[in-house]
């Protein structure tokens, strides 16, 4: 059996993602990018009650976007995986920022659900 690294995932890169949640929005690049390097990864206990992923549904991997797959084909294929970004929210709501394609190939084929995982401060919700 082969045995995948993680990798952090390039929160640079991530920010376009990101940007399309007016909280991070607000926050702008710099201090979003703080706030994410506070998180760690975290193996999942489950994927069903996370937003914004297909990962519920591994099979849906053959229907994302052709790009990416190939992109997180040849991180599997390479032995290193970069982890997506979850978010967690003070109200319990979880929610995938990037990384939906990694995560259902991920739970298709390694039947493995990690992610990076920081917490959202209530204060950032409330400015």
């Amino acid at each position: 059996m082969k045995v995948y690294k993680v990798s952090k995932p390039n929160l640079c890169r991530e920010w376009e993602e990101a940007k399309r949640y007016p909280e991070f929005l607000r926050l702008g690049k710099r201090s979003w990018i703080d706030l994410v390097k506070k998180g760690k990864p975290l193996q999942l206990k489950g994927v069903l009650d996370i937003n914004n992923t297909d990962a519920g549904t591994p099979e849906s991997f053959e229907l994302l976007e052709e790009v990416k797959k190939r992109r997180a084909l040849e991180q599997l294929n390479s032995g290193v995986f970069e982890l997506p970004i979850l978010a967690l929210y003070p109200d319990g709501k979880k929610e995938l920022i990037a990384g939906n394609t990694r995560l259902t190939l991920m739970v298709s084929r390694l039947n493995k659900q990690v992610a990076w995982v920081f917490e959202v401060p209530s204060y950032i919700l409330n400015f």
